[in-house]
């Protein structure tokens, strides 16, 4: 074989596993605007669609033992308000130590979660959140995110839960 075959092949090999490559790198993507599958099988687009995110404001009334209080305007899950003139009751019942949870008494449903506070700083706290369990609307959901609460005066609290959720 001579040098000048020799290279060709060389040139040919190489522009073959470009192209194998190149192709390798296309397959299987998400092309947001054809909604196609990725190469799991799964379409992102309907995975992200069924996440949505919530945000939920209380008025927490921190005086005995079990919590109280109601959920404020601004609260929403995904475009909608989320248990508009709802309120809540919960404390450290059947729940892990360290533990509180909360269920939310919506005109739809109730939504259980339980959060862990974090160490103090000043008269706020920071921690993370998780659903327990649901009613009604709520039946079934999946979810999770985090909770700050900022301590007032007179055994109050104003409570916010952010994070995203699977109805």
């Amino acid at each position: 074989m001579s040098l000048k075959n020799a290279l060709g092949l060389r040139w040919l090999a190489l522009a073959l596993t470009l192209g194998v490559l190149g192709l390798a790198a296309c397959g299987g993507s998400h092309d947001s605007d054809s909604g196609s599958a990725t190469s799991s099988g799964v379409d992102n687009e309907s995975s992200r669609a069924a996440r949505e995110e919530i945000v939920i404001k209380a008025q927490a009334n921190l005086q005995g033992v079990e919590d109280v209080g109601d959920v404020l305007p601004g609260s929403s899950l995904g475009d909608s308000p989320f248990c508009p003139g709802g309120t809540f009751s919960g404390g450290h019942g059947n729940v892990p130590a360290g533990s509180i949870d909360r269920t939310f008494k919506c005109p739809d449903g109730t939504l259980r979660i339980v959060f862990t506070p974090g160490a103090p700083k000043g008269r706020t706290v920071t921690g993370r959140w998780r659903v327990l369990s649901g009613t009604g609307a709520f039946k079934g959901m999946k979810g999770s995110g985090r909770m700050k609460t900022k301590f007032e005066a007179h055994s109050q609290a104003r409570e916010t839960f952010t994070g995203t959720v699977v109805p």
